[in-house]
């Protein structure tokens, strides 16, 4: 994903296994940093910038003493991929209101594009096929593209080495 709202610009890119079971996802923002996420084998790894960790309320100090490391907890219910695009795709029906539906060719293959008849400005992507796999969200200001659905090598959780102490 890819937004910009005047001086502010976030990008977010997620990747692995669309049950959130083996993900990763990077997160950035021009206000508050990078920030990594790792889900593997039932643990979640987090690693931010200084300013990602500055603008969540850590001390400076204690900030600079997490870049590069990895923190650790135990993998909670995340948003997967699927979580993330049906509330985006929620967010898309309340913004555009009624919409109406064509057939088209996306990325190579049949699709649907669902248009709002309000603000053509808003639209999205899917297979035609059964499984209506999201291919590509727009709305003003942002683009979401979705590819390669479960086709990413699985991750493997960070080395000792990159594992934050405290």
């Amino acid at each position: 994903m890819d937004l910009q709202q005047g001086a502010e610009h976030n990008t977010m890119d997620i990747s692995g296994q669309a049950d959130g079971s083996n993900q990763k996802g990077r997160m950035t923002s021009t206000s508050e940093g990078t920030l990594t996420n790792m889900v593997v084998a039932g643990k979640m790894y987090g690693m931010g910038d200084v300013r990602f960790w500055t603008s969540s309320g850590v001390p400076s100090a204690e900030a600079h003493r997490r870049v590069g490391k990895y923190l650790v907890k135990v993998a909670t219910p995340t948003k997967t991929a699927r979580t993330y695009l049906a509330e985006s795709l929620g967010e898309f029906d309340d913004a555009a209101g009624q919409s109406t539906t064509h057939p088209a060719t996306y990325q190579g293959e049949a699709a649907i594009k669902v248009t709002s008849t309000s603000d053509p400005g808003y639209w999205f992507a899917v297979t035609a096929d059964p499984s209506h796999r999201p291919l590509e969200a727009h709305l003003p200001g942002a683009d979401m593209t979705f590819s390669s659905w479960n086709a990413v090598t699985p991750f493997t959780a960070p080395p000792a080495s990159q594992i934050y102490g405290g």
